[in-house]
């Protein structure tokens, strides 16, 4: 672990010198301190670092209660949110966005340096803190935490048995979507069965893809909403 936390000092000692931060060594202090949380059996106590750890190294995400409790809050918010049917769409991006736990990761990185007594000028630094989650979200977009394929047929075996319970309550209380769709219009109930970030180059900002699909899979729709990312304070 020592080898770990002397790599990321190293890391940040050339950040810090530089003033600048490149996508080789935002994704070398995420996977060094990916082996740190691992070695020291962490994951529960960093669990949206250890989430967004997990992203980064795969192209999808679909075996962690975390990733199915998104998704089941982010149904929630599409469908029992009293404004889905309004103009005003504010609130749904504001917790669609906090569900991504950003500010916890963030708040993670801070509690577990200072608990191995590396810097923190890259988390409690506004501009540095944006720079590095803006590399981050341009690593993991385009790569979408999601149920597993064929979740009914997976069901009886251990692994897929806490994605098949959320799954089904989801299901169960599934309803008609209740937006426009620019995929394939639906009148069948639907729910959340996926997200992804979407980096908008032209804008130079990211979005959030919610995709939801019938029980059948054989109509889908796309909601793409701003993504949020909180300022440090």
């Amino acid at each position: 672990m020592n080898k770990n936390i002397n790599r990321i000092k190293n890391i940040l000692n050339n950040i810090n010198r530089k003033n600048s931060i490149n996508i080789d060594q935002m994704s070398s202090i995420m996977l060094q301190t990916r082996q740190i949380i691992e070695f020291e059996k962490l994951k529960e106590e960093y669990k949206f670092l250890n989430l967004y750890c997990n992203w980064l190294l795969h192209t999808q995400l679909q075996d962690s209660k975390i990733i199915y409790y998104i998704l089941e809050e982010a149904n929630k918010v599409i469908f029992q949110n009293p404004n889905r049917n309004g103009n005003d769409t504010n609130c749904i991006i504001k917790q669609i966005s906090t569900l991504l736990s950003i500010e916890n990761l963030k708040n993670d990185f801070i509690k577990i340096y200072k608990l191995k007594k590396l810097p923190i000028f890259l988390f409690d630094n506004q501009e540095n803190w944006r720079k590095f989650i803006s590399l981050l979200l341009l690593e993991i977009s385009d790569k979408p935490l999601k149920f597993p394929e064929k979740i009914k047929e997976k069901s009886a075996h251990k692994g897929f048995k806490k994605a098949y319970k959320v799954y089904s309550k989801m299901r169960n209380s599934s309803t008609v979507i209740p937006f426009s769709s620019t995929d394939t219009p639906s009148s069948e109930p639907a729910f959340v069965q996926g997200l992804t970030i979407i980096s908008n180059n032209k804008k130079g900002y990211f979005e959030i893809q919610l995709s939801l699909w019938d029980e059948e899979r054989t109509s889908k729709i796309h909601i793409n909403l701003p993504l949020i990312i909180k300022e440090v304070e």
